[in-house]
C-alpha cells in the first residue's frame, strides 16, 4: 500500500505539474521535443504527429518537458525555440507549472468540502491521573471550542491552530474548553453551537480558559510524530469503547486454535479480572508462547473455561510479544461526536481557498522558522517519508488520500515557487529582473545563478533523505 500511495501521488502531481508547462508551451507555439514522467531509463515512451516524445522513466520522482533552445545543434535559433519567445509568454510556460498544481490542490479540496467528510468533534477523552489535563481540572466529554483564541469545530481544526506554536521555547497555549455536565446533553449544545448562536465564546454557559505549556516542540528531535503539546498534558480526543467482546477471530489464531469463537466475553485469563481491554492487551502482549487459563461467558451466558498457548511474533525494533489473534467489538461513536460538513459548490469554493491559505501561511512560517533555527532542519522530509504518508492515507481510505493528494500538490507549487534558480521560481525572479532593466541577465550569472541552485538543491535532498533514513534506522 505504501508503494502505490507513493507511486499513484508522485504519477499524478508530476503529470498535473509537467502538463501545466507543457500546454503554456504549445500555446505560445515553443516545440516541445520530450515530455517525461520521472528520469533516467525510459520504460515506455511514443510520439505524437509534431514529433514530441512522451516517455515514462523508471525513477518516479519528479519529471520533464524539454522545449527547444536557441542553442540546439540541429535548428539553431529557431523561430520556435523557447527563448525567442516573448518575455511574458516565457513567464506564463514557467509559471504554469506551480498554477496547475495550485489548481488541483483547489479542484480536490473543493470536492472534498462539496460532496461533504464527517470529522471528529474536539471532545475530550479519558483524562488520566497525575497529567495536566487532570491537575487543571478537564475530565472526559469536555469540548475545546477554541485554541490561540481561534474558534475549533473538530480535531483538524484544533491540530491546525496547535501547528502555530511548533518551535516555541516557553509559552502557554490558551485554550477554551465547554465543562460538561450531566444537565445539559452534547447533542443540545452542538446544536446551538453550529447555529452560531455562540458565536461570542463568552455567552458559552459552562466555558472554562485553561493554558497548555509549550516549550521547544519540534525544535530538536528527529521525530515528526513526537506528541504536541495537549497529546503531552495528557489531553487525548474522546475514542468509543474497546469491549472485552470478541467480533472475529483470526482463522489459524492462537485464539482459533484454543476455541475462542465470536461472541465470547473474557472475564479472567490467569486469574487476573479482565475488566478493561487495554488489561487484556497488555497481559497477551507481555506473555508470549505462554499457556494461559481463559474464564469466558458466552453469548449465551454461560460460563467456559478456555485453555490456550498465546502466540508470538516479531515487532520491527527486534522484540517479541504476545498476539492472539482477535478483534474486539468496539463501541459505535456518538452521532452527536461527529462533524459533518457539506457546502455548496461556491461556499466549498471559498472554503477551500481559505484552507489552502491557511497552508500556505503555515508552510512559509515552518520555512522562516528554520531560518531562524527555531526548528530544526531534521524535520524536513524527503521522498521515503511522502511515500509512507502517501500509503497511510490511501490505507486510511479515499477521501484521506485525497486530502493528502491535494496538500502535496500545495506543497509541490510552493516549493516550485521559492526563488531558487534551477527551481520555476527562480526562473521567474530572472524573467522579473529582465522585465525590470529591459534585457537578460548575463548568461555568465545565470551560469553561477544556477551552480547556486543545483548545490542549495543537492544538500536541501541529501539532508531530506538522510532524516528518513535515520528515521527508519532511529
Amino acid at each position: 500500500m505504501i508503494l502505490l500511495g507513493g507511486l499513484l501521488s508522485f504519477f499524478i502531481l508530476v503529470l498535473v505539474h509537467e502538463a501545466g508547462h507543457f500546454y503554456i508551451a504549445r500555446y505560445f507555439g515553443v516545440k516541445v521535443l520530450r515530455f517525461s514522467i520521472g528520469f533516467g531509463p525510459s520504460i515506455f515512451k511514443i510520439k505524437d504527429k509534431l514529433d514530441t516524445e512522451y516517455v515514462l522513466s523508471i525513477i518516479p520522482l519528479g519529471g520533464y518537458v524539454n522545449m527547444l533552445q536557441k542553442n540546439d545543434e540541429q535548428h539553431p535559433n529557431h523561430p520556435d525555440c523557447f527563448e525567442n519567445k516573448s518575455l511574458i509568454a516565457r513567464f506564463l510556460i514557467v509559471l504554469a507549472g506551480p498554477l496547475a498544481n495550485l489548481i488541483l490542490a483547489s479542484i480536490i479540496f473543493t470536492a472534498i468540502f462539496m460532496f461533504g467528510q464527517s470529522l471528529p468533534r474536539p471532545v475530550l477523552g479519558d483524562i488520566s491521573l497525575g497529567t495536566i489535563a487532570y491537575d487543571i481540572g478537564l475530565k472526559e466529554k469536555d469540548v475545546i471550542v477554541s485554541v490561540g483564541d481561534n474558534v475549533t469545530t473538530s480535531w483538524q481544526d484544533v491540530n491546525r491552530e496547535l501547528l502555530q506554536y511548533i518551535g516555541e521555547g516557553s509559552y502557554r497555549i490558551p485554550i477554551d474548553v465547554y465543562k460538561y455536565t450531566n444537565d445539559y446533553d452534547l447533542s443540545d449544545f452542538f446544536r446551538e453551537f453550529d447555529s452560531g448562536n455562540y458565536n461570542d465564546l463568552s455567552n458559552i454557559p459552562n466555558i472554562t480558559r485553561v493554558y497548555v505549556p509549550v516549550e521547544d516542540w519540534l525544535v530538536s528531535s528527529r521525530d515528526i510524530d513526537e506528541e504536541n503539546p495537549l497529546e503531552k498534558a495528557g489531553i487525548v480526543p474522546f475514542l468509543p469503547e474497546v469491549t472485552t467482546i470478541i467480533n472475529q477471530v483470526v482463522d489459524g489464531s492462537a485464539a482459533d486454535i484454543g476455541g475462542l469463537i465470536s461472541g465470547d466475553k473474557f472475564l479472567m485469563i490467569d486469574g487476573i479480572e479482565v475488566d478493561s481491554w487495554e488489561t487484556l492487551q497488555s497481559f497477551i502482549f507481555n506473555n508470549p508462547d505462554k499457556q494461559v487459563d481463559i474464564l469466558v461467558q458466552k453469548a449465551s451466558g454461560e460460563q467456559e473455561n478456555v485453555s490456550l498457548i498465546i502466540g508470538s511474533q516479531s515487532t520491527s525494533d527486534g522484540q517479541t510479544r504476545g498476539i492472539l489473534g482477535i478483534i474486539p467489538i468496539i463501541s459505535d461513536f456518538p452521532d452527536e461526536f461527529v462533524l459533518s460538513q457539506r457546502y455548496s459548490i461556491f461556499s466549498a469554493f471559498a472554503r477551500s481557498i481559505m484552507h489552502m491559505w491557511d497552508l500556505t501561511y503555515l508552510t512559509f512560517d515552518s520555512i522562516r522558522k528554520m531560518f531562524l533555527r527555531e526548528v530544526s532542519v531534521d524535520h524536513i522530509s524527503g521522498p521515503i517519508t511522502i511515500f509512507q504518508i502517501a500509503g497511510s492515507s490511501l490505507s486510511i481510505g479515499f477521501i484521506s488520500f485525497l486530502n493528502f493528494l491535494a496538500f502535496f500538490s500545495l506543497s509541490l507549487a510552493i516549493v516550485n515557487l521559492l526563488p531558487i534558480p534551477i527551481l520555476d521560481g527562480g526562473h521567474l525572479l530572472l524573467f522579473t529582473i529582465e522585465g525590470i532593466i529591459g534585457r537578460e541577465v548575463n548568461e555568465s550569472i545565470k551560469r553561477y545563478l544556477l551552480f547556486a541552485g543545483v548545490t542549495i538543491l543537492l544538500l536541501l535532498t541529501s539532508l531530506a533523505i538522510f532524516n528518513d533514513v535515520w528515521r527508519i534506522l532511529g
